[in-house]
C-alpha cells in the first residue's frame, strides 16, 4: 500500500505537533509586561484608599480639635459668668449690708437729739478713688482697689442761745460714744454755725460734719 504526504505548506514542512508547556513559555513575554501593569495599578489604587483614609482621619481629629476648643472657649465662658455672678452677688450683699447699717444710724440720729434742737438737712456725699493693691489671695499680683469716702452732713438748728450750742456738743458726743454710729465715724466735728430765719423765727444754724471711716472694695 503506496502512502502519500501532501504538503499543504508548500515546502515550509509539516508543522509539529502543539505543546501546551511550550504555548505557555511563548507567551510569558507577553504577559509579564501585563502582570506588571495590574501590580502597578493595585498599587496606586491601594495607596489611593490609605491616602483617603488618612485624609479622613486628620478632617476627623481637625473636628475634633475643633469641638474640643469650642468646649474650652464655653467652659472658660462659663467661669467667667460664675465670677460676674458671685462678684455682684458680694456688691449686693455689701449694699445690703450698708443700707441696713445706714438705717440704724438714721435711727440712732433720731433717738439721741437733745430736745431743744432739731434736724433739718441730712445729706450723705461719697467721693471714690482708685489705688493699685496687692491681692489678698495673691500678694504678687495687682489689682485695681475703689477707696470709697463718705461725709454725712447734718444741718441742726435751735433758739440762738448758749443753752442750744451746749445742747448740739452734748448731741455729738452721744454720737461718738453710740455703739452703732461710733464703729462708722473717723471724726465728727462742727463745720459751721450761723443764724438765719425759719419759719419766721430767728434760729441758730449748725453744720455737723460726721467723717465716714473709708471702704475698699
Amino acid at each position: 500500500m503506496t502512502m502519500f504526504t501532501i504538503d499543504l505548506l508548500k515546502g515550509n514542512g509539516i508543522p509539529l505537533r502543539s505543546d501546551p508547556r511550550r504555548a505557555a513559555l511563548r507567551a510569558v513575554p507577553f504577559l509579564l509586561p501585563i502582570f506588571l501593569v495590574l501590580g502597578l495599578v493595585g498599587e496606586i489604587l491601594c495607596n489611593r484608599t490609605l491616602l483617603i483614609t488618612g485624609q479622613d482621619n486628620v478632617q476627623r481629629m481637625q473636628a475634633q480639635i475643633t469641638k474640643a476648643r469650642q468646649d474650652v472657649a464655653a467652659y472658660e465662658e462659663t467661669l467667667r459668668t460664675i465670677q460676674e455672678t458671685r462678684h455682684r452677688l458680694r456688691e449686693v450683699a455689701r449694699a445690703l449690708d450698708r443700707h441696713t447699717q445706714w438705717s440704724e444710724v438714721l435711727a440712732t440720729l433720731a433717738s439721741e437729739l437733745p430736745g431743744e434742737i432739731a434736724i433739718r438737712e441730712l445729706e450723705l456725699k461719697r467721693s471714690a478713688t482708685r489705688k493699685k493693691a496687692s491681692d489678698k489671695a495673691n500678694p504678687e499680683k495687682l489689682v485695681t482697689r475703689i477707696q470709697v469716702r463718705r461725709v454725712l452732713e447734718i444741718t441742726l438748728y435751735g433758739p440762738p442761745s448758749g443753752r442750744t450750742d451746749q445742747a448740739v456738743e452734748q448731741y455729738l458726743d452721744r454720737l461718738g460714744a453710740s455703739p452703732v454710729v461710733a464703729p462708722m465715724i473717723e471724726k465728727i466735728r462742727i463745720a459751721s454755725r450761723y443764724e438765719e430765719d425759719i419759719d419766721s423765727q430767728r434760729s441758730a444754724v449748725y453744720k455737723v460734719e460726721c467723717l465716714c471711716k473709708s471702704q475698699e472694695s
